[in-house]
């Protein structure tokens, strides 16, 4: 049956694809970043360049994930695994 209103299923959460997407790339650049942050001892710089993006852009990023220095390694990926 299809529904012309946004209506959720009795019993069912709403899940929205877009909301879904969002944080699985917000989580996957999370991990990526922290791991060349941290082989990087937190150079900045040398990690934009290992990551190609521009040093501004890492500084948001770090902002917007709320990345913060030697994250629990539970949290991150290991660099060697992206190289």
């Amino acid at each position: 049956m299809i529904r012309l209103r946004d209506e959720k299923e009795e019993g069912l959460p709403s899940f929205s694809l877009k909301k879904i997407k969002k944080k699985a790339i917000d989580q996957v650049e999370k991990e990526v970043i922290s791991a060349v942050l941290d082989k990087t001892g937190w150079n900045r710089s040398n990690a934009s360049k290992i990551l190609k993006i521009s040093y501004r852009s890492l500084l948001y990023k770090i902002d917007e994930l709320k990345i913060e220095p030697f994250m629990h390694s539970r949290d991150r990926i290991e660099f060697s695994s992206l190289v």
